[in-house]
């Protein structure tokens, strides 16, 4: 099964669309938006990453969209991990918060260059989504790096959306209208992300008006989805048969260590993790420590 992007400009590829969240403007029963990706997601750059990043102030303009209902926004951004950690850590970030109604996926940034272990992840957590909430709709984003400000595809954009047309989930490349800005002149991508990854506010606000482009085009307009709405969500062949559609985390409890390992609570901001969820960890600074699944 394959889909057409329809209506894209380069930035927008809006395939099936949001009917899940078209259909809930004139309902009103409470919803739940989740944001799945890497610090950028998290809202590393920002001055504020609860106020000033695409996550927030895409809630923010979601929350205008369905006035007077209640939205709650998941934040499942963790730094430094790609699709493949992604479609492991679903289920406990993401579900077990709350069940979606749309989600949004960012990854391009943090997949390696590996095209096999790329689809795996992004299409684990695509067919992990369809399992456990058919009704929910996705969005992938794809974020600006030094890596992928380029005239052509870049290698983890044009994987994300193979398996993007594959599922008719629709996209917004973030990363193709920076680039179309740079060379226009209008931005200066150094002043934007000094690091060449995160950006500032004014880089966040950018993404988040690319998204809000979409999102008024899914919601509001008068077109209508790229895709029929009674078509397979769920295709019985994969894109790849080792994907991680049943990924999930094991507690650390479920291995056994050598003494040089301690185990126990790490709060969040801890230096030795990058992880905001505080939790039993396993760690050790001896390298010739071991540890073994039982």
């Amino acid at each position: 099964m394959s889909h057409r992007s329809s209506g894209g400009n380069g930035i927008i590829a809006p395939r099936r669309g949001l009917p899940g969240m078209r259909r809930k403007l004139a309902g009103s029963s409470s919803l739940t938006v989740a944001f799945l990706g890497g610090s950028i997601t998290e809202g590393a750059g920002a001055s504020e990453p609860e106020t000033a990043s695409w996550r927030a102030l895409t809630g923010v303009y979601l929350q205008s969209v369905y006035e007077g209902r209640q939205l709650r926004c998941i934040n499942a951004g963790v730094g430094g991990t790609d699709s493949s950690f992604g479609a492991h850590r679903l289920a406990e970030h993401v579900f077990h918060e709350g069940e979606p109604d749309l989600l949004f996926v960012e990854f391009s940034v943090n997949d390696g260059d590996g095209r096999e272990e790329s689809v795996r992840g992004m299409e684990g957590i695509v067919r992990q989504c369809r399992r456990l909430n058919p009704d929910m709709d996705l969005v992938f984003i794809y974020t600006a790096a030094d890596k992928n400000l380029t005239g052509y595809k870049p290698f983890n954009i044009a994987v994300h959306e193979e398996v993007a047309g594959y599922y008719g989930i629709p996209s917004v490349d973030c990363a193709a209208g920076v680039y179309a800005m740079i060379q226009a002149g209008q931005l200066d991508w150094k002043q934007c992300a000094p690091d060449g990854y995160h950006p500032l506010d004014e880089g966040h606000a950018l993404y988040a008006a690319f998204v809000r482009r979409y999102l008024e085009q899914a919601l509001l307009g008068d077109c209508s989805p790229g895709e029929p709405a009674a078509e397979n969500l769920l295709p019985p062949v994969p894109l790849d048969r080792c994907n991680y559609e049943y990924g999930a985390m094991l507690d650390c409890s479920f291995a056994s260590y050598s003494l040089d390992f301690r185990v126990g609570q790490l709060p969040p901001g801890e230096p030795l993790m990058n992880w905001r969820f505080s939790t039993v960890h396993a760690w050790t600074d001896n390298p010739a420590a071991a540890s073994a699944l039982r």
